[in-house]
């Protein structure tokens, strides 16, 4: 039986319940993305049910945005602070509070941990970087909302060989589809070639 999609919310807090000394907009938006990458290449389907547009800085989520900031007045501390990335651009920084962590299922429980322990102390612009490499980024248009049906579906083709696999549980760990993207694509080229040389010799 498939998990239904937790809300916004429920992974922002997800999220920050994670991250004890805080977490800036920019990391909680793209650790909530490469999550939803990995997740959707393990168990072929949505983790939540926020939206994704290209931005400038990879996948940006005006939900996940929307949801910390309403959040900050029961579930975070929200402080304004020069930016780590930029120190002449302020930041909002959302500090959990204790009773921050949300109810989910063992299944999204077990995911979100694993996740987090690969991921959660990986530098910000690590993160940025990996999730602009991401199949979904790469092939939107800027502020285009990102495609992850048809992420699911290369996952689920590649899943569905074994050759494959492997790669597969690599994105779902976290490197967010980066490998997987490449061999799909090298498949494909492979296929264009061999059928190229079947019209040859024919």
């Amino acid at each position: 039986m498939q998990e239904v999609p937790v809300s916004p919310d429920i992974l922002v807090r997800a999220i920050l319940a994670s991250q004890p000394n805080g977490v800036y907009q920019r990391r909680l938006v793209k650790l909530a993305y490469l999550a939803e990458i990995g997740y959707a290449a393990e168990k072929g389907q949505r983790l939540s049910s926020s939206t994704y547009v290209k931005d400038h800085y990879g996948p940006y989520s005006s939900e996940l945005v929307d949801a910390a900031l309403e959040l900050s007045s029961r579930f975070a501390v929200s402080e304004n602070e020069a930016s780590p990335i930029d120190p002449d651009v302020e930041a909002t920084r959302f500090i959990p509070t204790a009773d921050c962590r949300p109810p989910l299922s063992a299944e999204h429980e077990g995911f979100l941990t694993r996740f987090m322990e690969a991921h959660g102390r990986e530098r910000t612009q690590d993160l940025v970087d990996e999730s602009r490499r991401t199949h979904p980024y790469l092939e939107a248009s800027f502020k285009q909302t990102l495609d992850f049906d048809h992420w699911i579906e290369l996952a689920q083709m590649a899943k569905n060989d074994p050759t494959f696999i492997r790669e597969v549980e690599k994105a779902a760990r976290g490197t967010a589809g980066r490998r997987l993207t490449g061999i799909l694509e090298a498949r494909e080229r492979l296929k264009s070639l061999r059928g190229l040389d079947a019209h040859v010799s024919n």
